[in-house]
């Protein structure tokens, strides 16, 4: 391969300069979508780390706040320090102050600077760029490319081709020469990444467009055409294929120049392929979160700040609210007025990082002004590099109404249970006085037997009776003292249904008298008086038993 002309390398040397700053600009916004697709800080660090030049943030308080190990090995520790703290001439730091200044007001500023980071004097591109959150200027993004090199060679020709093959080879990215169609230069990273040595590319029967993925040779295909017109390309993106078959996903920025006096084409190539892959499941995520959200018969909420992000179809049947219409509204519009202070502050508190209910009960408004319950389950959640709100909500508007109905039957019942115990009270007076009154006729009832009729039959006893009037007054008597007792009315009672004949039968069996003496004394056959005996026997639960009645009859006295 012939060397390049000075004339042509110092073109050369031109327009690597310009490329160089598309490159930066390329890299920077390549970093920025690298963070955002989750490598987070680890491995933006490691991007930041490789970069072979000054990489620096400065915050809103003027203070630098990050810097990688090559503008620390140029500065040394200056994180926390302002710019007035380090060691530089007053010309130097005017220039730094007034770019600063530039930069909060919104400008990205760019230009060369001489800098002498150890003492030692150096050319160097510096870009400052303003850090964006929302509306607001967080801080500033720095970067000071050494051009050094560059510059020397500008001033010394004969050594273009090692300073351009130094910056190409040092190059993250694939850099390569395109002359009328064929390669006629290429850095190793063409090699890592294409499989292809710089023999192979540079040959004269290699046709680059063999790199091409199919889908893509059409949009090359044309963009060549355009610089063999003499006319600039756009980057754009595209998919290569290196000697092992596999698939490369790619941004290309090209350039006209000069080269060995005629155009030549220069290209930067990105690999771009991690970043699709994580585009590509980052959409996969997002789909499926989409698919799920859009079935679930919960309304799932992402509310960032005040305002709601994304709701689902559930979300609509539930509060009424169409989603374009949710994105007008603030997420505490929903919640009846008795909450919405404590439901505010809440979410807000949440999404600052405190520690909140993660699950509670709210009174809501729909669409159309009806009181709704809904049972909340909410977490904080990174949405898109922002911290959100996740919320999970059922409507259980009907368990309330059944929980509030149920406590005033509760409240009923607790009322009538109430009037129940003063009824209750008010029976036993007068149970308790029914016993006393019952207590006291019976009293009575022994006293006048006593009194009026026992003392005749004592008399009655002392004249000469026969043996069966003497029997029959010792029955009489017997019965007198029994007649007020317990066991009578016992029999009587509705538990064991005993007939007036049964009673009295049951009466004798106790006294131990035997079935013929109450068959005589009573006037009836001893058939007559077992059938009896068998009745009450049944009727005591003594049937099919071996208990003796007069036993049983004693036990229940």
């Amino acid at each position: 391969m012939r060397r390049p002309s000075k004339n042509s390398a110092k073109s050369t040397c031109d327009q690597i300069k310009k490329e160089n700053i598309r490159l930066t600009k390329a890299l920077a916004e390549i970093q920025k979508i690298e963070a955002k697709l989750s490598e987070k800080e680890t491995h933006l660090r490691t991007v930041i780390e490789s970069i072979p030049f000054d990489v620096f943030a400065i915050d809103k308080n003027g203070r630098y706040s990050m810097q990688n190990s090559t503008c620390k090995k140029h500065w040394g520790g200056i994180i926390g320090k302002r710019p007035k703290d380090l060691e530089v001439d007053k010309d130097t730091l005017a220039l730094w102050e007034e770019n600063n200044r530039r930069t909060f007001a919104g400008e990205t500023v760019e230009g060369e600077v001489v800098m002498r980071p150890n003492g030692k004097k150096g050319f160097y591109y510096n870009i400052l760029s303003p850090i964006y959150d929302a509306d607001q200027i967080l801080g500033i993004l720095g970067v000071n490319i050494d051009i050094t090199k560059r510059k020397l060679a500008e001033e010394a020709l004969q050594e273009s081709e090692e300073k351009f093959r130094s910056l190409t080879e040092q190059s993250p990215n694939m850099v390569f020469i395109n002359k009328n169609g064929k390669v006629v230069y290429c850095n190793k990273k063409c090699e890592e990444l294409m499989g292809y040595s710089q023999e192979d590319f540079c040959s004269l029967d290699f046709d680059f467009f063999d790199l091409i993925s199919e889908e893509s040779k059409k949009i090359v295909k044309s963009a060549f055409e355009e610089h063999m017109k003499g006319k600039e390309v756009p980057p754009y993106e595209y998919r290569l294929v290196n000697k092992d078959g596999d698939g490369l996903d790619a941004i290309i920025t090209t350039k006209l120049i000069q080269y060995e006096g005629d155009t030549a084409i220069l290209g930067i190539v990105t690999d771009i392929t991690q970043r699709k892959k994580m585009e590509t499941a980052l959409k996969a995520s997002e789909a499926k979160f989409r698919a799920l959200a859009e079935s679930a018969p919960a309304a799932i909420i992402i509310a960032a700040g005040e305002k709601f992000i994304y709701v689902n179809p559930a979300f609509e049947s539930i509060c009424g609210y169409t989603a374009k219409e949710a994105e007008d509204m603030r997420f505490w519009d929903l919640v009846h007025p008795d909450m919405q202070e404590l439901i505010k502050e809440r979410g807000m508190a949440r999404q600052r990082g405190e520690t909140v209910p993660t699950r509670y009960e709210l009174k809501a408004l729909t669409n159309d002004g009806q009181e709704i319950w809904i049972d909340v389950s909410a977490t904080t959640i990174d949405y898109g590099g922002q911290a959100a709100t996740l919320a999970i909500a059922y409507d259980i508007t009907d368990k309330k109404k059944a929980e509030e109905s149920l406590m005033e039957r509760e409240k009923e019942l607790a009322d009538r249970a109430d009037d129940l115990e003063e009824m209750n009270a008010a029976l036993r007076v007068l149970l308790k006085k029914r016993i006393n009154d019952k207590t006291e006729f019976e009293e009575n009832i022994q006293f006048n037997l006593k009194q009026l009729i026992v003392p005749y039959l004592d008399d009655l006893q002392k004249t000469q009776l026969t043996s069966r009037q003497a029997t029959l007054l010792k029955i009489i008597k017997t019965n007198m003292d029994e007649i007020v007792s317990p066991f009578a009315l016992k029999f009587a009672s509705v538990k064991y249904k005993l007939t007036a004949k049964e009673v009295k039968i049951a009466h004798r069996i106790r006294q131990g008298e035997t079935t013929k003496s109450i068959a005589a004394l009573m006037g009836l056959s001893t058939r007559t008086i077992e059938f009896h005996r068998s009745n009450i026997r049944n009727k005591l639960g003594l049937k099919d038993k071996a208990d003796n009645l007069q036993t049983h009859l004693l036990s229940l006295a």
